[in-house]
């Protein structure tokens, strides 16, 4: 059995439960974009692959529930879906996506030990051509023991299992085993809140900094994980001399299936006060056994959010990233990466503004801004896009 089934029967048995969840909520978005680059092509300097601009209708939807089962522990559940359409006559861009995430888990002895087993699935469908270069669908399910220690410090192991499919190339479908380890841990903290026992004294005292309003905390995340991918396509080899030109006829099929170890490092920190502040560096190696396929990552990414006058809320983020290819590369960079997470996001340098307002119960208006380009690989084509998007979403939590 597939593990995708197997992460769809995790989560399907939880579906009935969020009628019955101690917590919900619910939230629906719309909203139109403008991409200038909808099909996310590299432009070489001959003109023959040209960036074609478009608008586009947005609409998803987000269910979450979360509960306890008497002594069998916590249980969580979260269910959205999404749909990206082009409104003029450019094909090939209509995307829907669908996510399903359950977790369980449950506390041992003095509770500082959790146990428990979460499964996700993620479908990227083409809603016209079945070919787009973005469809896919991404199976996980893992048990993990999370160990909680003093000054908020926990520490997390997983062990588990992924399959990938690419629609558009099934030579790229893989799976395999995948671990992990992550320790989170509060490495500053400032001014715990205080009790006001003169509630007409409140609001001054946090005018002050005195109160809520003065606690602010550093929280520091360390990572890694690894996976064992087994694709469904033959390795490949190098067919040429060395020091002789790269040429397709280079890459030669062997009689052997490919075999990648995919390694991420990462570590991250975020502030907590007056505004939220975030800065990570992601290191991603994968290591492959057919020739063109290994790479080295270097992801550098910040973001910081802060209330500004009228309760407008805006978000700053920028990533800048450098991919170094150990091999030549004659394939397009995001089916070697094979790091997909969503129709969104995109393997490249980055920089995004988010700004929101609340504009009535349970309302609020976005606007959003998003410039991408190339990863500063070292090649002859040139990625730009820019991303424009004006919404309004409804949550149930407001």
């Amino acid at each position: 059995m597939r593990l995708w089934l197997v992460a769809i029967g995790l989560v399907g048995s939880a579906g009935g439960a969020v009628a019955r969840a101690d917590t919900w909520k619910a939230e629906v978005e719309a909203g139109g974009e403008w991409d200038s680059n909808v099909h996310r092509v590299e432009v070489d300097p001959a003109g023959t692959r040209v960036a074609v601009g478009a608008p586009l209708a947005r609409a998803g939807a987000r269910v979450e529930g979360a509960g306890r089962a008497g002594a069998w522990g916590r249980w969580w559940i979260a269910g959205a879906g999404r749909v990206r359409t082009v409104t003029s006559d450019v094909r090939g861009e209509d995307v829907g996506a669908l996510a399903l995430d359950a977790r369980w888990d449950r506390g041992l002895g003095d509770r500082r030990v959790r146990v428990g087993a979460r499964a996700s699935w993620y479908d990227a469908t083409a809603l016209t051509e079945p070919s787009s270069a973005r469809t896919f669908a991404l199976a996980a399910a893992d048990g993990f023991l999370v160990l909680t220690g003093d000054g908020d410090r926990r520490f997390a192991l997983s062990a588990g299992g992924r399959d990938f499919t690419y629609r558009p190339d099934a030579d790229f479908d893989w799976h395999g085993a995948a671990v992990g380890a992550r320790l989170v841990a509060t490495v500053w903290r400032r001014g715990a809140a205080i009790a006001v026992d003169a509630p007409e004294l409140a609001d001054d005292l946090a005018a002050l900094g005195v109160g809520d309003a003065a606690e602010a905390t550093v929280e520091l995340a360390v990572g890694w994980r690894l996976e064992r991918r087994s694709y469904h396509g033959v390795a490949f080899d190098d067919g040429c001399a060395p020091g002789d030109p790269v040429v397709p006829a280079c890459f030669v099929p062997t009689g052997e299936r490919r075999s990648d170890l995919h390694h991420v490092g990462e570590v991250e920190a975020t502030y907590t006060g007056d505004v939220v502040v975030t800065a990570g560096y992601e290191l991603t190696v994968n290591d492959s056994s057919s020739y063109g396929q290994s790479l080295v990552r270097h992801r550098l990414s910040g973001s910081a959010t802060i209330e500004l006058p009228g309760q407008v809320y805006a978000t700053g983020s920028a990533a800048l990233q450098v991919d170094q290819y150990l091999d030549p590369l004659l394939l397009a960079r995001d089916v070697v990466s094979q790091s997909f997470t969503s129709i969104d996001d995109e393997n490249r340098s980055a920089l995004a503004v988010r700004l929101s307002r609340r504009v009535g119960r349970g309302f609020t208006a976005e606007a959003r801004w998003a410039f991408f380009a190339d990863s500063l690989s070292k090649d002859d084509l040139e990625f730009r896009r820019q991303v424009v998007y004006g919404g309004l979403t409804w949550s149930s939590d407001d």
